[in-house]
């Protein structure tokens, strides 16, 4: 009986150990490849994450950094990823496909602040990818980045105007921003942002209102449009946005004429001096040209003369002197210049007494 105990015990052994791994070794039962069926693949490093590298460190140990649970660790990643430039595109390219959202989104962070040298087309192709996760974050980020990336991302134009149709307001927003800056391939998208002119978030109206102010001539099919978003969302129209305006050319005159009479003071003095430089003709100007500022300039007059009665000093002093730019096209403005040659401030007597003499009509 005790025999054939012991032969039992010693065909349970030899049954259990495999080749490679001797009895009582550690790794004898506890593999991680045994612990995976059979029919469930192993996970892949992505295509160039072996390979991507930033200050001679891998793509991985800079993933890993970018989800410490130490913020000050992961800000620190962040500023040094930032710092390198270009030469932290590759793996960023990588974090963009990590796993967990935060990473995705932070890289796309990161990527917008190093801007154009984010443009190279790997990196083009990595956050238009983005532009589809699941997290909204991530889209948010890419969407910027891309327009941060500047013309070199133009081939992103596509898929920002899909992104013009994200269920979520802030990526239509960023999206809207971005094809702004993307250069001549920006005019592509002129039809879609004038759409999204009346897309019931502000955010995204106003920011499609400043992506076409960068686009410049391109838009001016756009401006009757613009002229409403003027009319009814003007109150929350930021200076910076107005700004971009001139850049459409005289075209834009009237949207310009109708933020003049906005309750916003900076509004307002923004708008006339874009008005000084749509309706500037260069050395030489085209004679399709002339005509344009001429008949541009002749709708201005009224709405800028009507300015020299407003509470600000320096909106009165402006306007005078934008009216004296007209020349003899603002005759019609002498009587209410006239009356500014008692103005209690003293700049506003000066610039309607030089407006007088650039019209032409005697004081």
């Amino acid at each position: 009986m005790r025999s054939l105990l012991v032969a039992l015990l010693v065909f349970a052994i030899v049954g259990c150990v495999k080749p490679g791994n001797p009895v009582g070794g550690t790794k004898a039962f506890g593999t991680v490849a045994a612990k995976i069926p059979a029919n469930v693949p192993v996970p892949t490093p992505a295509a160039g994450a072996e390979s991507a590298k930033a200050d001679g460190k891998p793509a991985s140990f800079w993933i890993d950094t970018l989800k410490d649970k130490d913020d000050n660790v992961r800000k620190n990643t962040a500023t040094t990823l930032r710092d390198l430039g270009g030469e932290a595109v590759p793996v960023l390219i990588e974090a963009l496909r990590a796993k967990e959202p935060e990473v995705r989104a932070q890289a796309a962070r990161i990527l917008e602040e190093i801007g154009p040298p984010a443009g190279r087309p790997e990196a083009v192709a990595a956050l238009t990818a983005a532009l589809k996760d699941d997290d909204i974050t991530v889209r948010v980020n890419a969407a910027t980045a891309l327009g941060y990336a500047g013309p070199e991302a133009k081939n992103a134009v596509p898929p920002l105007l899909e992104a013009l149709n994200d269920a979520n307001a802030k990526v239509r927003a960023r999206a809207a921003w971005a094809l702004g800056h993307l250069g001549g391939e920006g005019r592509l998208a002129v039809g879609a942002l004038t759409a999204a002119l009346k897309d019931k978030d502000d955010e995204v109206a106003l920011n499609a209102f400043e992506a076409l102010g960068e686009i410049g001539p391109a838009s001016r099919s756009a401006v009757p449009d613009l002229v409403m978003v003027v009319k009814e969302r003007g109150k929350a129209i930021p200076v910076d946005k107005i700004d971009k305006l001139q850049l459409i050319g005289p075209q834009v005159t009237p949207v310009l004429l109708e933020a003049l009479i906005l309750p916003d003071d900076d509004v307002r003095q923004v708008a006339l001096a874009n008005l000084v430089d749509v309706l500037k003709l260069p050395d030489e100007p085209t004679p399709e040209l002339v005509e344009e500022v001429r008949k541009q300039t002749q709708a201005a007059v009224p709405a800028v003369t009507a300015l020299l009665k407003d509470g600000k000093p320096a909106i009165r002093r402006q306007a005078a002197e934008l009216l004296g730019a007209f020349g003899p096209a603002a005759k019609d403005a002498a009587p209410a210049l006239k009356e500014l040659l008692d103005d209690k401030e003293e700049g506003v007597r000066k610039q309607a007494a030089e407006a007088l003499k650039k019209i032409e009509v005697k004081e």
